[in-house]
């Protein structure tokens, strides 16, 4: 097996590690956050001595379609170098938030997608290296002859950079494995610098807060001030009942696109009204943790195809 990474620490030395990546790659699920692991193979033979301590780990970046920052990676354990090749696991920390992102980036790039790997290695092994130089002399008094005095200049370090990419068969086939764990996100492309869309973005998460914090009610109401805080960016769409009566009155083969998201987001808006107003049916009825995330995604979901419609 070739090997795709080389981290150098003395060159002078030949002190250097190979590292490489095979293709077992897997996914596993967990309450919001994913576990994404990686195999690595590491080998020193020839150049550092069996038992030397390496800690290596780095910043992870989702580089498809343009350089995001995803977190840190580690290995999975401590690593003690051996006198022939071995293999190692690479961790990296997905959230549910940053899965939706990798399926929104590798939906525009042909299903598959790439991470960037900074590599920082450091060796742990024994005291700090040292070099020796000597003092300077003062400029006045006698001259004496001093000893040379060490100065320490650190444990070695290595630093690389590695690519991994993930074919559209291959991360399908891991997504798979954390269905019924991963809770549904929807990434909305509102415009960052527009104060009235962070509005849209405050609301949104304020709601998916007060739905995980067990407060369903006010969470809806939060995602109809959402709604109200879209409005205010992309405009107020016709919510009249003439309105709506006329899009219900064509065929629906014959609707457009446009006409068949008004009556959805009519309808989204009208589900999302009585837990902020009291109408005569508000109080019967009974926000629950579901009801209330179908509701917020939706808005979330509305919000994204509204975004994608006016840009």
């Amino acid at each position: 097996m070739g090997y795709n990474v080389t981290l150098t620490f003395d060159s002078m030395h030949d002190m250097s590690v190979w590292l490489s990546f095979d293709e077992r790659r897997f996914l596993q699920g967990g309450a919001g956050v994913h576990r994404l692991t990686m195999a690595l193979k590491i080998d020193a033979r020839g150049t550092l001595p069996a038992g030397t301590p390496i800690a290596l780990g780095g910043a992870a970046w989702l580089t498809t379609g343009s350089r995001e920052y995803l977190g840190q990676w580690a290995t999975e354990s401590p690593i003690t170098l051996y006198d022939q090749p071995s293999s190692e696991t690479l961790l990296l920390a997905l959230t549910d938030d940053q899965v939706a992102i990798i399926e929104q980036r590798r939906a525009r790039n042909g299903g598959g997608f790439s991470i960037d790997l900074d590599i920082n290695a450091l060796l742990t092994s024994g005291m700090p290296a040292r070099s020796f130089e000597s003092p300077r002399r003062a400029s006045w008094g006698p001259r004496r002859a001093a000893a040379p005095e060490p100065v320490i200049t650190g444990w070695p370090k290595a630093h690389s950079s590695h690519g991994v990419y993930f074919t559209p068969a291959q991360w399908s086939e891991m997504l798979a494995g954390v269905n019924a764990y991963a809770s549904l996100t929807v990434v909305a492309p509102l415009p960052a610098l527009d104060p009235d869309a962070s509005a849209v973005a405050t609301h949104l998460r304020e709601a998916v807060r007060l739905v995980t914090n067990g407060d369903a009610a006010q969470g809806v109401t939060e995602a109809r001030r959402a709604i109200e805080a879209l409005d205010a960016v992309f405009g107020t769409p016709d919510r009249g009942k003439r309105a709506i009566r006329d899009i219900a009155e064509i065929n629906p083969e014959a609707r457009t696109l446009s006409e068949r998201v008004a009556l959805l987001e009519h309808a989204l808006f009208s589900l999302a009204s009585p837990a902020a107003h009291a109408d005569p049916n508000a109080t019967t009825f009974q926000w629950n943790r579901e009801r209330a995330k179908l509701v917020v995604a939706s808005v979330a979901a509305l919000a994204a195809c509204r975004s994608d419609i006016n840009q």
